[in-house]
């Protein structure tokens, strides 16, 4: 069990958060003492359940204590790129015996080495070598609009992140672009946030916390939907300038309008829920359109014709 969220994804089909976390817990409660349960140690709610199963437990984190532990976690650059574009995260992993450095490329946030520690966890199950479990996630790549860094038109970088959203990820996502600097010193860093859908009654609440952490971590924000309004509320109340920010309906009239908005240097994090499209404003701001089937998310013929 990797995560549960205080605002869970679709927790607009459930009478609330608690109900989503007590169907999750179904998912152990009836594993025998054969069965392994790999916990996320640093989340509270999960070893609360935890303590439901039967099962042998392992887990990892990045607290001291977990059985698979993440320490010195942080973003390393291109060697050969003179402009220091990021390529990916590096940590240490630490178990009971040993500990080895560990690399995931064009990945990017220190949520990412949660699922890494957890695939380690997996594979220590199955009589894998710690080092040879790290060296298996060093070839990993994520999907395309998880968090990709894509070169943008007028020297930019994009965060490419628009497969999904929620609350807890876009947090993650924030916080990402809060790491990386842009790629001049005059760059901006701008946040393109569409919709999270499926919240129900939380979802007024949800988008001004997430509007309050994006003023934070923001040169400019650019909201897209109805919701997303809620955004930009929350960005003001947090001090954040009226005329830095843009809002859109659609991700179409977004990608017009950032094209004369975005200036070189810039770096742009792109998100929202499956249904707000976001992908469609990366294909229009990235330098090389031509590879968007290999480097977008929703390019297949049934998504391109809706």
């Amino acid at each position: 069990m990797t995560a549960l969220a205080e605002i869970p994804v679709h927790v607009e089909f459930f009478s609330g958060p608690e109900e989503v976390f007590a169907e999750k817990e179904e998912l152990i409660r009836g594993l025998g003492e054969s069965a392994t349960v790999i916990l996320n140690f640093d989340d509270e709610r999960i070893m609360e359940i935890g303590k439901n199963t039967s099962a042998k437990i392992l887990t990892y984190g990045f607290s001291d204590g977990a059985d698979f532990e993440a320490l010195d976690y942080g973003i390393f650059l291109r060697k050969e790129d003179p402009a220091g574009v990021p390529e990916g995260i590096e940590f240490k992993v630490r178990n009971k015996k040993d500990e080895f450095p560990a690399k995931i490329l064009n990945a990017f946030g220190s949520h990412n080495a949660y699922p890494a520690l957890a695939a380690i966890a997996v594979g220590s199950v199955f009589g894998m070598k710690l080092e040879d479990s790290i060296e298996m996630i060093s070839i990993y790549s994520p999907p395309p609009g998880r968090l990709k860094l894509i070169r943008g038109i007028k020297n930019t970088l994009i965060l490419d992140d628009s497969y999904n959203s929620s609350p807890k990820a876009l947090e993650a996502a924030l916080k990402v672009l809060e790491e990386i600097e842009p790629p001049s010193k005059e760059g901006r860093k701008i946040a393109v946030l569409g919709d999270m859908l499926e919240l129900g009654k939380h979802t007024i609440t949800a988008h001004r916390d997430l509007g309050n952490i994006a003023a934070d971590v923001s040169d400019i924000l650019c909201t897209v939907g109805v919701r997303a309004k809620f955004f930009m509320e929350g960005a003001i109340k947090a001090g954040f300038k009226k005329r830095s920010i843009y809002t859109f309906e659609t991700s179409e009239r977004a990608a017009d309008e950032l094209e004369k908005i975005i200036k070189p240097g810039d770096i742009l994090l792109i998100k929202g829920s499956q249904g707000m499209r976001m992908e469609k404003i990366v294909e229009r701001l990235m330098a090389e359109p031509e590879k968007k089937k290999e480097l977008l998310c929703r390019q297949d013929d049934g998504w391109e014709n809706r």
